[in-house]
């Protein structure tokens, strides 16, 4: 930190202490540079944490790196070495939208068990099935909402889908986040 008069003087200022902010503020001060790195949140990490509820861990974004990709390049190269393995594909799904109307459903009971209608499932199926042949340029300019919003009638099924997409993206802004992407 340097002090001139009362108030403090950074080279840089980084705003957002995710696994980005953080980064570029070690490499910035690596290079001498003074950093002030601000974060909103109560802990750094962004969307790279997990919070522990009711005996329930909840992953807030992604916790999977490809082992030879850019992000654990960077890591290494920062000296971090995370540690864990391959994800387990079981685990529990968290349906409402309060405290009061949350339920947990394992993901194997998703079609089994009686979470989602029937009528639920086979629209889920459906517009899984129908990817494949998306014209993804012609929807590219879409967002995220307003693409679910035009080919999915259940809200449930809108909330899973974002769900999935938010846990596998760095980002839980579905109405700014375009289909392209």
């Amino acid at each position: 930190m340097n002090r001139s008069g009362d108030s403090e003087v950074w080279d840089t200022i980084v705003i957002g202490g995710g696994l980005a902010g953080l980064a570029a503020s070690v490499y910035l001060a690596r290079r001498g540079l003074r950093v002030l790195l601000l974060e909103k949140g109560t802990a750094p990490g962004g969307r790279a944490i997990s919070s522990v509820r009711d005996g329930g861990v909840f992953n807030l974004g992604p916790h999977a790196l490809y082992q030879h990709g850019k992000g654990m390049s960077v890591l290494r190269e920062l000296g971090v070495a995370p540690s864990g393995g391959k994800p387990r594909l079981s685990g529990q799904l968290v349906f409402g939208g309060d405290k009061e109307s949350e339920r947990t459903v394992p993901m194997a009971h998703l079609f089994l068990g009686s979470a989602l209608s029937w009528a639920e499932k086979m629209e889920l199926l459906r517009f899984y099935r129908g990817l494949r042949k998306v014209d993804t340029h012609a929807i590219r300019s879409r967002s995220l909402s307003e693409y679910l919003s035009g080919e999915i009638g259940s809200g449930t099924i809108r909330e899973l889908i974002t769900m999935l997409v938010r846990v596998s993206s760095y980002s839980h802004a579905p109405e700014l986040k375009h289909v392209r992407v």
